[in-house]
């Protein structure tokens, strides 16, 4: 098992970190440690196949602990971390220190952190045999190049999420602004929900969501409360495994479905799914009551409940979904496309 070191000594990027890992299958073991002195003494200690760290540290620079790892393990992948608006600073340190990737904190997404590591590792592996059949290569200097691009291609990613944010943050202020009419409880209840809807978009679209394993037990665990009579079935029709920013925003959408289903209704039986077509992978959104009496809903207030579901249609349409949520008595279903 090949075996990774990370050192990073900010602490809410190392539990994103963590969370990375924890939530997906991975081919490597890692350690994280919170100091460069850490970082040399496990690559002291153990063979190591890729090391992490960051251009910037306290006590030693950047420069000098990859200079240290260089020193006493020549033959490990090294990977800098740093920030996106330090692209050409970035550029020169790989020149110097000899670094192979980089990877932008904080990690948007968690191929920001795999796809990196996993380069690095399949280049050790062919590193070696080369060295094995007699022909010794060095780090390629073109792979700055590439990181350039790929920098320049995260930023750019990076600002379309906040063009996106900025613009669900204009249609919710335009909705909270029609709002003043309306009696005190649906008010609150909008402006709640709005507010949590936003807070999600920017945790799981900006700063990256979950892997699917991790993401859909979050949601089971929050939804799914059979004792309650309220129970949960998620599946996917897929085989191939979905992208990391794709699965952000089905992660994100059944959470906001999930999230209306548990505001407005006492029990109920809901089924997702997820599946394939040629250009997009189909949300199919379907929740029952199970029940003769129809719809079981919290606040008796229909004004209440027709403008939860009114608030969640504006918000597919902030977002740029064009899904139309169907209500019944006993049930009501939704169907979304998220492209590829």
């Amino acid at each position: 098992m090949k075996f990774v070191v990370i050192v990073e000594p900010d602490e809410v990027h190392a539990s994103r970190i963590r969370a990375i890992l924890e939530g997906i299958d991975k081919n490597f073991e890692y350690v994280l440690v919170d100091s460069a002195e850490e970082g040399i003494d496990e690559v002291e200690n153990r063979e190591t196949d890729v090391f992490i760290g960051s251009m910037e540290m306290p006590v030693l620079s950047g420069t000098e602990l990859f200079g240290v790892i260089e020193m006493i393990s020549p033959e490990t992948v090294r990977i800098v971390m740093t920030e996106a608006n330090k692209i050409m600073e970035t550029v020169s340190f790989m020149n110097e220190c000899k670094t192979f990737k980089i990877i932008i904190r904080p990690c948007q997404v968690a191929d920001d952190l795999i796809a990196p590591i996993d380069a690095a590792i399949a280049y050790k592996e062919l590193h070696s045999r080369e060295e094995a059949a007699g022909q010794p290569s060095e780090m390629r200097v073109s792979s700055m190049e590439q990181e350039y691009l790929r920098l320049k291609e995260i930023q750019k990613r990076g600002m379309e999420h906040y063009e996106r944010a900025a613009g669900i943050f204009a249609e919710m202020i335009a909705c909270n602004l029609a709002l003043g009419e309306r009696p005190p409880e649906i008010r609150r209840r909008l402006a709640a929900w709005y507010r949590w809807m936003i807070e999600e978009y920017e945790t799981l679209l900006i700063t990256g969501g979950p892997g699917y394993e991790a993401g859909i037990k979050k949601l089971m665990e929050r939804y799914h409360l059979p004792a309650e009579g309220c129970t949960v079935q998620i599946c996917r029709v897929i085989k191939d495994r979905i992208g990391a920013e794709q699965m952000s925003y089905l992660f994100y959408l059944m959470h906001l479905m999930l999230e209306l289903c548990r505001k407005l209704l006492l029990r109920y039986q809901i089924r997702v799914t997820i599946e394939p077509v040629q250009k997009a992978y189909i949300l199919r959104f379907r929740c029952d009551t199970g029940g003769a009496e129809g719809m079981l809903y919290r606040e008796k207030n229909r004004q209440v409940r027709a403008e939860m579901i009114r608030a969640s249609e504006k918000a597919m349409d902030a977002l740029g979904y064009r899904a139309q949520i169907l209500p019944r008595e006993d049930r009501f279903s939704i169907s979304i496309a998220v492209m590829r």
